[in-house]
């Protein structure tokens, strides 16, 4: 493989992988923003809703930041490789990401992006340091998270995905399969551990250390099952459409924000939808985010919201539109 494919392999993983990731987000997001009932215990309603509190919630979100991690990563090599200064339209990256999240935050207090901006100066300064450094800066602040709580978890995926840019990893995933096969079955192994002690702190302590632990262990699982599963051409040529979505994901992300608040205005749903409602609603947006993905990025390089972002960037107008 030349270098040329194995970075359209690499780029073309990691949107795949927050696409996934993406899917999951909007399984929770959707119930509060919607503020779906809480179902009687025993239902149908009340099994799903336990479902996504111990398989879905903080689960994805921890993949996202990772992948925030990746990202920076790959901004700042790339932006050097061209001879530019990096670190300043990085800058201006996060701040555009900022203005985004505080516009989103308005219609979806739970939101992350004025979160991934906020904490993702603190990486600037861990791009030149050597791995063994940045890992453990990722265990201490994973030590912090039993203070800190989310925001030290995040930026220790954020140190992660860097630490993981570094040494190449999505690069030639293939060649860390016995590795990811390791990190999937001590997963596995601890999960139910992590399940119990998320069990035994929900809900008084939603987002405690039960919960930050558990979503660490299983977005780990989650990460590795879809890597190992990812290494098979076939599989790769299915999930397609989940990296058309992944690459769109903040045109998607807010998209989806959006989309709600429409239903919530057109059809005042809001207390009124049960958990069961807003995953057919998720199905739904699902369903006409996913195809039109693919067939934007036909026509256009990027989404009309990644374009604004890098033009924010960099100051300067740049093409959308493919050339055919």
């Amino acid at each position: 493989m030349n270098q040329n494919s194995e970075i359209q392999n690499r780029i073309s993983l990691l949107d795949a992988l927050r696409g996934f990731a993406l899917l999951g987000i909007l399984l929770v997001n959707i119930i509060s923003i919607m503020e779906a009932e809480f179902p009687e215990k025993g239902t149908f309603d009340w099994g799903l809703s336990r479902f996504y509190d111990y398989a879905v919630e903080q689960r994805f979100y921890v993949i996202f930041s990772l992948l925030f991690g990746t990202g920076f990563y790959i901004f700042i090599t790339r932006a050097k490789a061209r001879g530019d200064n990096a670190i300043v339209p990085f800058i201006r990256r996060l701040a555009a990401l900022l203005g985004f999240g505080a516009v989103h935050f308005v219609f979806q207090p739970g939101e992350a992006l004025h979160i991934y901006a906020i904490i993702g100066f603190l990486l600037i300064p861990f791009y030149n340091r050597k791995p063994a450094f940045n890992f453990a800066a990722m265990l201490a602040a994973l030590g912090l998270s039993l203070v800190l709580g989310e925001y030290a978890v995040t930026l220790a995926m954020f140190l992660l995905g860097l630490l993981l840019g570094q040494i190449g990893f999505f690069t030639r995933f293939g060649e860390f399969a016995p590795q990811l096969r390791l990190a999937a079955w001590i997963s596995l192994a601890l999960t139910p551990g992590a399940l119990y002690l998320q069990h035994r702190t929900f809900p008084t302590n939603w987002y405690g250390e039960g919960a930050n632990l558990a979503g660490l262990v299983m977005g780990t699982l989650y990460v590795s099952t879809f890597l190992l599963l990812y290494r098979n051409r076939r599989i790769q040529q299915w999930l397609r459409p989940l990296a058309a979505f992944g690459r769109n994901a903040l045109t998607n992300y807010l998209g989806q924000t959006a989309i709600i608040v429409m239903i919530l205005f057109l059809f005042d749903l809001k207390q009124e939808v049960s958990v069961t409602d807003t995953t057919l609603i998720a199905l739904g947006i699902y369903a006409i985010q996913i195809p039109l993905s693919s067939l934007w990025l036909k026509r256009y390089k990027m989404g009309p919201l990644e374009w604004i972002w890098r033009m924010l960037t960099y100051g300067k107008r740049i093409p959308i539109r493919k050339e055919m």
